[in-house]
């Protein structure tokens, strides 16, 4: 699942600087294509971008388990 979102993420990322090119605005028909497409991902990056932060809250919590800080011992 985590592959198939990093090539969505990617092509999210080719279609933005697409976006970003000036010459685009010059084919009406690929500017749409395009910015419709982008619009379209931008919901599931979102998404994305919030299932990435809680991978990230997990590991750092199983880092805090595996190394409690010494301090803090017995205080629970």
């Amino acid at each position: 699942m985590l592959d198939k979102l990093s090539a969505i993420e990617d092509k999210f990322h080719v279609l933005e600087e697409q976006l970003s090119d000036p010459g685009i605005t010059s084919d009406l028909s690929r500017f749409k294509k395009v910015n419709k497409e982008y619009k379209d991902l931008t919901v599931i990056m979102k998404e994305f971008q919030v299932y990435k932060n809680v991978l990230s809250s997990i590991d750092t919590a199983r880092e805090m388990m595996a190394d409690p800080d010494p301090g803090t011992a017995g205080n629970g």
